[in-house]
């Protein structure tokens, strides 16, 4: 084999982007929500399922140089909305931040919500 097809294939596989998950179906039973307030940026992760489900999920949030990643799992009840996670960006609502949820429902392919500044 040729060695700069072997270069040229080994470059494009470490180039290729990481597999994301697909976004979220419409009746999504775990989301994202942000919201500006006096003191930052809130970021809530919010379960309602209109059946029961059980899920896990890891939020990643980056702003300022720093990152976390926070994860659980939960058992979701018909109709009932749960907050499963709050987070409180603080200092200057201008600044850049992400915040990037990604959910694996039980019996349902895994999906991504993300927001940002």
């Amino acid at each position: 084999m040729d060695p700069s097809v072997l270069i040229a294939a080994t470059l494009g596989a470490i180039a290729a982007p990481a597999e994301q998950a697909p976004p979220p179906p419409p009746d999504a039973p775990i989301t994202l929500v942000t919201e500006a307030v006096a003191t930052g940026v809130k970021v809530q992760v919010v379960g309602r399922a209109a059946t029961g489900v059980a899920a896990r999920y890891s939020l990643e949030v980056s702003s300022a140089g720093s990152r976390t990643v926070q994860r659980g799992s939960v058992r979701l009840r018909p109709g009932e909305t749960t907050i499963l996670l709050t987070s409180t960006l603080g200092g200057d609502r201008r600044r850049a931040w992400t915040a990037q949820l990604r959910v694996e429902p039980e019996g349902a392919p895994a999906y991504q919500v993300s927001r940002s500044s």
